[in-house]
């Protein structure tokens, strides 16, 4: 029995519809690798934010000051707080939570 006009129509139609499927799957995957696998935009942004931190730390050593950084709520500069921890100074970095 040799498939009809209609039939072969719907074949072709599922089959555009698999072949959809599998693209989308395909470049989902490829987007997830991107940003979360090994080396992708999850890693680079730590690894520019320890090396921007490490950077400050020394930069302050250097110039003779101790500081510890806490989390103050929104900010537009470093501000200090006026307090000591010890012979660190506590320090409230910039800061945009939106």
């Amino acid at each position: 029995m040799k498939p009809t006009r209609i039939q072969l129509a719907v074949f072709a139609v599922i089959g555009l519809f698999v072949v959809a499927l599998f693209c989308s799957v395909l470049a989902n995957a490829w987007g997830y690798w991107q940003i979360y696998g090994t080396g992708g935009w999850c890693d680079e942004v730590y690894a520019l934010q320890g090396m921007v931190a490490s950077q400050r730390a020394l930069r302050d050593f250097r110039e003779g000051h101790l500081r510890l950084y806490r989390m103050g709520g929104e900010n537009k500069v470093d501000r200090f707080t006026g307090t000591n921890d010890g012979p660190f100074e506590v320090w409230v970095p910039h800061f945009y939570p939106s």
